[in-house]
């Protein structure tokens, strides 16, 4: 007999815990024979801790009867909690589906439909943390990844948030990330301080995102499940930093996923384009204070938007009205709810059409240009399509039931979009567009296919980027025009070819590429208009580069403060360089950058020494944080060496960023001034003719010529010059 509440898909999974001999399962044959769970004791003021693993599969996991991989930690905690067996995200995306956490509503109703182009304000709504801190409770986060980044509003109500992730210049927003532990560590001090308090802690984990890191050279376990295995590392050290404390018994402690994982399955590697079941399903296991109902599992089906209202509940607080959520009903007896999703990704990457989804559980609806019913009980890899053939009987009446409300979560989506400005631009961006020239006539719109129809097509987009990460960024260019020929609309893909043009030296057609980009999806507009701002900069079109900073400023602050303070140093105008970037060298978005632009300008305000200073000192914490070398760091060495008469050392500093990052044009350029300096004329002029060997550009050729010509070499600045053309 299965308890109430438990499905066929759940007894499988159980009894597959139990061949596994994991602990949750072994602790779930305590249950009552009547399947009756006893009620939960609230607990005033418990501590609570939420552990958010990125991107875990629920089936991935030990605990829900995997085979392939280790969680020791995870088990335990399971072994001591409830596992919920049917666990639902809202979106799979970051920042959406964390949204919904922490407001206990969809993510059309907080607003925040997709990792870029929004920025998360709860408005009226109180989130989790304010209701915890109005309540007396410390509350403090420390997060991963750069999507969930303090800037963009996530961080409401937290007291301490930790974004720390260091960012590198041209590197992808969705690749930033730091290591759990390193997340773990920069709270450390904030934890042990709140021993005997009442405190809110959220630890954010990204390890089993892309691109999986093999942990090790001997395991024969897939590398998405070594990130796994890593991550669960990191939830026992913190386990371990609560028992220290003396606060673990007593915490309510809940640990799930924002979202799945492809890994393959319907055509998809990774997540954001699908809603099927290896995307949405999602772990949730809850360690209530005391140990309250250890080891039992539920198949009620839940959702993440229960998280909240289940976490002031459990410590005695009132729920605000107007959730979607609810507090989760213990003994598993609750109505049943469909569990909505959306995914806008296709559409705003892509130009293919937006999905949504209701799970009645076994039923999934996934509302397409051509739906998609699933038995998610009999056919839980959603293989089986339901409407590709003859639909009868009680499937019938579910299915219209689920079209019924879809349309319902429609008409409310339209009503809340309207009040957010959810769905397009606001008239204050709209304005900031228009008076730098975008959002004209031109406007391309999605072509509104199926998703399903095209996603063996994104694997030209992949091979595009795999040619890309080998350092063949001509042939990758070459892809990515082809598949801009056929499908126009693909927006990642027009994305990177701007970021490639620009890494092989032509700024032109990479600007091209980004204000066309800015008119397929003014949302994004953001991110393009620092890059647009970056390239001017590039080019000494310094008011051009000024104006796109200052429009990027509301939705990116930081980084668009710092490419104000490269203008400033661009015009000579120390002071304000200093005044603007000095203050973001305390933050890790913007830390290299600003070390970058504060030590130049000490260079140039004649202190070379406490320019080499500053730069040692950010070599020295991108060595400790194992970091690589960054762009740019021995190049501003070399030259505060120079300046200091340490020629010989400054030689050495422009040869190794040279070597470390080949196509930066100003390491080889200042490499044969100083050596001219020095007198080897033969050896600067070689240097000249590396860099255009290497780069290959017109840029290259461009700065050639200009540097030939300041060190009187009128010849060779003639021939570098008509090898530049106009530029690009």
């Amino acid at each position: 007999m299965l308890r109430r509440g438990q499905t066929a898909v759940g007894a499988l999974l159980l009894c597959a815990a139990f061949a596994t001999g994991c602990g949750p399962a072994d602790r779930a044959a305590e249950a009552p024979a009547d399947g009756s769970l006893d009620s939960v004791n609230r607990r005033t003021g418990a501590p609570v801790v939420l552990i958010s693993i990125d991107t875990l599969r629920s089936d991935r996991l030990p605990a829900y009867g995997y085979r392939g991989g280790e969680t020791p930690n995870i088990d335990r905690l399971a072994a001591q909690g409830v596992v919920f067996e049917h666990a639902f995200s809202h979106s799979p995306l970051t920042l959406p589906s964390h949204a919904s956490v922490m407001t206990g509503v969809l993510p059309y109703e907080h607003g925040v439909r997709n990792n870029l182009g929004y920025r998360f304000g709860a408005g009226s709504r109180a989130t989790l943390p304010e209701q915890l801190g109005d309540a007396g409770y410390a509350t403090g986060a420390a997060v991963s990844s750069y999507v969930l980044r303090a800037a963009t509003g996530i961080a409401t109500g937290f007291d301490f948030y930790d974004d720390g992730i260091t960012v590198r210049e041209r590197q992808p927003l969705g690749r930033l990330e730091r290591p759990g532990a390193a997340s773990l560590a920069a709270a450390d001090s904030w934890l042990k301080a709140r021993a005997g308090e009442s405190f809110l802690f959220w630890l954010h984990l990204f390890e089993p995102h892309a691109p999986y890191v093999t942990h090790s050279a001997d395991s024969d376990a897939h590398p998405y499940d070594q990130e796994i295995t890593a991550a669960d590392a990191v939830v026992g050290q913190l386990i371990e930093t609560l028992e220290s404390l003396g606060v673990y018994e007593e915490a309510l402690v809940v640990l799930f996923s924002d979202h799945g994982e492809g890994l393959g399955d319907h055509g998809e590697s990774e997540h954001g384009i699908f809603l099927y079941r290896e995307t949405i399903q999602v772990p949730l296991i809850v360690k209530l204070p005391g140990g309250q109902l250890s080891g039992r599992r539920l198949g009620e089906p839940v959702q993440l938007v229960d998280i909240m209202p289940t976490v002031l509940d459990v410590v005695g607080l009132p729920i605000p009205g107007g959730l979607s959520g609810r507090a989760i009903d213990w003994r598993g007896t609750g109505p049943a709810r469909p569990i909505y999703a959306e995914t806008l990704y296709p559409r705003i990457h892509l130009g293919w059409s937006e999905l949504r989804s209701l799970v009645e559980f076994p039923l999934q609806l996934i509302d397409a240009p051509r739906p998609e019913l699933y038995d998610l009980a009999h056919d839980p890899q959603s293989k089986s399509d339901l409407l590709a053939g003859e639909v009868e009987g009680a499937t019938r009446r579910g299915f219209r039931d689920l079209q019924a409300q879809l349309e319902q979560h429609r008409a409310a989506e339209e009503s809340f979009s309207a009040a957010l400005g959810a769905t397009a631009v606001s008239q204050e961006e709209r304005r900031r567009l228009e008076a730098l020239g975008y959002l004209g006539s031109g406007t391309s719109r999605p072509t509104g296919a199926d998703p399903k129809d095209r996603i063996g097509e994104l694997e030209t987009l992949r091979r595009a980027f795999a040619l890309e990460t080998a350092g063949d960024l001509s042939s990758a260019a070459s892809v990515l025009e082809e598949l801009l020929d056929e499908s126009p609309e693909w927006l990642d893909a027009r994305t990177k070819l701007a970021q490639i043009y620009r890494d092989l030296g032509f700024p032109r057609r990479s600007l091209a590429q980004r204000k066309r980009a800015i008119s397929q999806e003014p949302k994004l507009a953001a991110v393009q208009l620092l890059e647009i701002g970056a390239l001017y900069l590039e080019l000494g079109q310094l008011e051009d580069a000024q104006r796109h900073a200052e429009a990027a400023s509301e939705l990116e602050p930081g980084p668009a403060s710092l490419l104000l303070a490269k203008v400033a140093l661009r015009r000579g105008d120390l002071q304000r360089a200093r005044d603007l970037a000095e203050p973001l060298v305390d933050r890790a978005a913007t830390y290299y950058g600003a070390v970058l632009v504060v030590g130049e300008c000490l260079s140039l305000g004649g202190d070379p020494a406490a320019a080499l200073d500053l730069v040692e000192r950010a070599v020295a914490r991108a060595a400790e944080r194992d970091e690589g070398p960054v762009e740019a760091l021995a190049l501003l060495r070399g030259d505060a060496l120079a300046r200091l008469g340490r020629n010989d050392e400054a030689r050495q500093a422009f040869e190794t960023e040279i070597d470390s990052f080949p196509r930066r044009l100003e390491s080889y350029s200042r490499l044969a001034v100083l050596l001219a300096v020095d007198g080897r004329n033969q050896e600067s002029r070689r240097t000249l003719a590396r860099m255009v060997e290497s780069v290959g550009s017109p840029l290259a050729f461009a700065t050639a010529a200009r540097t030939a010509e300041a060190l009187g070499l009128q010849q060779d600045a003639q021939k570098w010059r008509a090898r530049a053309g106009r530029g690009d």
